[in-house]
C-alpha cells in the first residue's frame, strides 16, 4: 500500500493518493496534500473549509452521492456557494480532488449509489 510522509508519520493512501485511514485526516494534512496537487491557497479562504467539512459530514453520515452531480448539488445547498464561486476560490472544480482533500474516497470506490461510512466510524 502507498504511503506519504507527513509530519514525521507514515499515512496509507490509495493509488490515487485518497486516504485510507478516514480518522488520520486533519486541516494540515489537506493543505499538503493540495499543495502537492499544486493548490498551494488552501485554507485561506474559510469557504475551502466548510466545503472540506461538509462532505467529511455528509460521508461520516453515510449521505454522501456516489455521482459528481449529486455531490456538487449537495454542496452548493450545504454552503450556499454557487458553481463559478466553487469554480474560483478552488482554481477549478474537480469533486475528485476535494474528496481527497477532504479524506475520503475517490467516488470510483463508491457502490450502490451512496459512499457508505466505514464500519470503524459507527
Amino acid at each position: 500500500m502507498p504511503t506519504i510522509t507527513f509530519e514525521r508519520q507514515e499515512i496509507e493512501i490509495d493509488n490515487n493518493g485518497h486516504l485510507i485511514n478516514f480518522s488520520e485526516w486533519s486541516r494540515m494534512l489537506a493543505v499538503y496534500m493540495a499543495d502537492e496537487d499544486g493548490f498551494m491557497k488552501l485554507g485561506n479562504d474559510k469557504r475551502h473549509w466548510s466545503v472540506l467539512e461538509l462532505l467529511r459530514d455528509l460521508y461520516k453520515k453515510g449521505m454522501l452521492p456516489d455521482s459528481d452531480g449529486e455531490i456538487l448539488f449537495l454542496i452548493m445547498k450545504g454552503t450556499g456557494l454557487s458553481v463559478a464561486t466553487l469554480h474560483r476560490i478552488f482554481k477549478g472544480l474537480s469533486i475528485l480532488r476535494l474528496l481527497k482533500w477532504a479524506g475520503l474516497p475517490a467516488i470510483s470506490l463508491c457502490s450502490g449509489g451512496v459512499c457508505r461510512v466505514p464500519s470503524a466510524l459507527v
